[in-house]
């Protein structure tokens, strides 16, 4: 315990001096901040209003709402609204969820390199993933919840399934599972990095020591129950992003265009601007970080050497490389024979597996060095980081949480999960909740006005055609006193509205987003996936298991 303490410090200590810039109760000006605010207020009013699952929001797009919930990693939200329940504020959650995660990765990362290094090489390695150039410019430029927070989970998924592949035991598989199915849950594009990395890691490990098949089945083991655990999330993703414009979106050119020059990969200024394109980095900083770089050329030099962590070595290597590739033009022909890397959106997402790879490299080279030369690198790497440690300003508004959960023009960077029979971003706010497409006028009352349910009282004098103002995607269903009524959202001048029919006289109307037979299927699975997990921690290993 004692030979833990002082490098947690260290890392703690830094760490908050690194997150001096939110000290201020104000969110700080960076690209995504505002988004996840008003997506983090409409996923906790839908909780709120009895919804275990959210899966609209209601808030977004001047109200007529998106089906964002469903695709982007639900974990944060979750966290986030046990803040908002406790009494933070919203500024104050964004805060917590940004420092809360980057310190405790670089815990994870110490204690997962320490387990095949000596204290001094975990606690370089560990510095570095905190100190390194992306992770400020996801904090502070970015603004980027998703991938900022599975960055920083990713180490602990890595302890979780290093100490299984050590010796499996039914509560290992259960740690394992339980933190991969988290991953899945905080950002789709990391978790498929870091699972490439982790698999890497594995098969690098069982090669250089000693493999059991039974082992190898408690890791098969492992992943396959944290899928089924997250499939109420993963599956809907998966397979109802077609009725939304990803693949017009996703399969755009823009990726090609967005490649950094390599020379930016090695140095470029820090800057708060978008991401790089035609090879510039316009925006902000892409540089991999001269620690990067460093134990790159190190781990080139080392990897032969009989008594240095080939595990490690190897692991950091192939990620970091791979990273490289596919953040430069050399990566073009394989981005146009598998048209699914776009939906990384920018080849410099791949950032994070750089900053991923490298502490492993760092760590493992910092075992064949001089313990002053690690200290006096770890100063210096301080010292060239501390100019990352600032932002562009701080927003004045909104102030109050009232603020964040008022309907909102936003729906997402790029509008990528938008319906497909609606126009990409919705230009005008709505008259009313209700209007008319043909037929006479109607009076009607609001008796409820929630995320997933609207309930009114509608009067009208003959046949009407009505416009619920919200988007349709599939669960949207009417009821005119009970029975269900067809939904037309193809009208070409209510484009991806939900209309549908009123007969005359007085009636009560409900228009309720209900669970796909795909969805509910999704949830029966996690239910499942659940169970098996608590069994599985509940369960006494009483015979020796071993996968």
């Amino acid at each position: 315990m004692k030979n833990i303490i002082l490098p947690i410090s260290v890392l703690l200590t830094i760490g908050l001096i690194a997150l001096w810039p939110l000290r201020i109760t104000k969110l700080w000006k960076s690209h995504d901040i505002l988004l996840h605010s008003y997506r983090q207020a409409g996923f906790s009013q839908s909780l709120n209003e009895g919804n275990l699952v959210p899966r609209w929001g209601g808030n977004l797009n001047r109200g007529y709402g998106t089906p964002v919930p469903m695709f982007h990693y639900p974990l944060n939200h979750y966290l986030g609204h046990l803040f908002l329940s406790l009494g933070f504020n919203m500024t104050d959650v964004m805060r917590l969820l940004f420092a809360g995660f980057y310190l405790s990765g670089g815990i994870g990362m110490f204690f997962f390199l320490k387990r095949h290094t000596g204290t001094l090489p975990a606690l370089a390695g560990a510095l570095v993933f905190l100190l390194l150039p992306y992770r400020s410019v996801l904090i502070y430029v970015r603004g980027a919840l998703g991938e900022h927070t599975a960055l920083s989970f990713t180490p602990w998924v890595f302890l979780a399934f290093d100490k299984l592949s050590d010796k499996a035991t039914l509560k290992k598989v259960a740690w394992a599972a339980l933190g991969f199915s988290a991953l899945i849950l905080l950002h789709q594009a990391m978790v498929l990095m870091s699972s490439g990395l982790l698999v890497i890691f594995l098969l690098a490990k069982f090669r250089l020591k000693e493999f059991r098949p039974k082992t190898l089945l408690s890791v098969i083991t492992a992943f396959a129950l944290g899928i089924l655990i997250s499939s109420f999330f993963l599956l809907p993703a998966l397979t109802e992003g077609k009725y939304t414009l990803r693949d017009l979106i996703g399969l755009q050119d823009s990726y090609v265009t967005r490649f950094p020059a390599f020379k930016e990969l090695i140095f470029s200024s820090w800057r708060f601007g978008l991401g790089p394109e035609n090879g510039v980095a316009s925006g902000f900083s892409v540089s991999l970080g001269w620690a990067a770089w460093t134990s790159l050329f190190g781990t080139l030099i080392l990897l032969f050497n009989r008594k240095f962590s080939k595990i490690l070595g190897v692991t950091g290597l192939a990620g970091i490389l791979t990273a490289i590739f596919f953040m430069t033009p050399l990566s073009g022909t394989v981005s146009q024979a598998f048209l699914w890397l776009r939906y990384f959106q920018f080849p410099w997402r791949f950032l994070s597996l750089a900053a991923l790879s490298a502490p492993f490299m760092v760590a493992a080279v910092s075992t064949k060095l001089p313990k002053f030369a690690v200290l006096i690198g770890l100063i210096l790497l301080v010292i060239v980081s501390s100019k990352t440690w600032n932002v562009e300003g701080y927003y004045d508004f909104p102030r109050e949480n009232k603020d964040f959960f008022r309907p909102v023009e936003t729906t997402g960077d790029t509008g990528e999960a938008t319906p497909r029979w609606s126009t990409r971003f919705q230009d005008y706010w709505p008259k009313d909740v209700l209007e008319v497409v043909s037929g006479a006028n109607i009076s009607f009352e609001t008796k409820i006005r929630q995320s997933e349910l609207h309930e009114y009282v509608v009067k009208t004098t003959v046949l009407t055609q009505v416009a619920d103002n919200t988007l349709y995607f599939p669960g949207w269903k009417a009821y005119v006193d009970n029975a269900e009524v067809p939904i037309e959202p193809y009208d070409q001048n209510w484009r991806g509205i939900i209309t549908f029919p009123v007969p005359e006289g007085k009636h009560n109307v409900r228009v309720v987003f209900e669970e796909t037979k795909l969805r509910k299927f999704a949830n029966a699975l996690s239910i499942i996936g659940i169970g098996i997990l608590l069994a599985l921690f509940v369960k006494k290993d009483k015979y020796g298991y071993n996968g």
